[in-house]
């Protein structure tokens, strides 16, 4: 059986963005709009793979270079501060967990 990931990484990234917009409204970040999740969740997506890969052998500097790529994108985009993109990238991190959870919840 052959799967297309195609879809799956669309999906992937749309929910990404969901929480990412979210994280930028509790975050106050300015001018913030689900079309600028999107851009800067595809833009940290695609290197965060790259940075995976690289760090695939030492997991916790992968996942601290994760966090600070990401925050630089949203940087970026969102023309703000680290500090705020940190934060935005940080709550939607948790956003997303917490939303796992309660799913693993209602299906177990």
């Amino acid at each position: 059986m052959e799967i297309n990931i195609v879809p799956i990484l669309a999906v992937t990234a749309f929910i990404s963005s969901f929480f990412l917009s979210w994280g930028a409204s509790i975050a106050d970040l300015e001018d913030r709009t689900y079309g600028k999740a999107l851009l800067s969740t595809c833009a940290g997506k695609g290197i965060v793979i790259i940075a995976f890969f690289i760090g695939l052998y030492i997991p916790v500097i992968s996942f601290i270079c994760s966090f600070l790529i990401e925050s630089y994108f949203i940087k970026k985009i969102y023309k703000t501060t680290y500090k705020k993109a940190f934060k935005a990238d940080f709550i939607a991190w948790i956003l997303s967990i917490i939303t796992l959870v309660i799913l693993l919840l209602i299906l177990a």
